[in-house]
């Protein structure tokens, strides 16, 4: 017998997305970043954010040299713990890397770039995408390394769904640009 395809629901009305207060903090200089603020190698920064559902939630930054880190979830960064994990709850304030730790920017001077992407379910295929940069760079393949994360940056275009963490009303993708200079 032939069985019949149940439809997708429709998405859900743009007053039921997840919304975030969301705010990156220059714990040096004890204030927010705003998008296009300068910063100086140094400089600690951390991310604050609080979802109004729950949320699978991936934070990643690319440095001025196109490397990508992993900053949420995070079970640790370069041997410091973290234990952020997935999914994000709602009402929940969050501190990343944590509320007593910041992360510290490095000598390499640039344009930063720090995404946010959110997801109802678990996104298993950025995961691995993100994944495969972690082991390219594990491995310390130059080469391979800039594919994966390559391939990781165009999902990002072709992925529908993905919401913002703004303070206000926004598209679904954010990017917040920062400058950093050496001093």
């Amino acid at each position: 017998s032939a069985q019949s395809k149940q439809p997708r629901p429709p998405p859900p009305p743009a007053a039921q997305r997840a919304k975030f207060g969301v705010s990156i903090q220059n714990v040096s200089k004890n204030e927010p970043i705003r998008e296009g603020a300068t910063l100086h190698s140094g400089d600690r920064y951390k991310i604050i954010f609080k979802p109004d559902v729950d949320r699978y939630l991936y934070i990643f930054q690319m440095d001025s040299g196109n490397n990508i880190f992993g900053l949420f979830p995070l079970e640790n960064f370069r041997g410091v713990s973290a234990h952020s994990e997935n999914p994000a709850r709602a009402g929940q304030v969050y501190y990343v890397p944590a509320q007593d730790k910041s992360f510290k920017l490095d000598q390499q001077t640039g344009k930063e770039q720090i995404f946010f992407i959110s997801r109802a379910e678990p996104d298993q295929e950025f995961e691995r995408l993100y994944q495969d940069v972690l082991q390219a760079q594990n491995q310390g393949d130059r080469g391979e390394m800039r594919v994966a994360q390559a391939k990781l940056l165009r999902s990002l275009n072709i992925k529908k769904g993905v919401a913002s963490i703004e303070q206000d009303d926004a598209p679904d993708r954010a990017k917040v640009s920062q400058q950093e200079n050496g001093a």
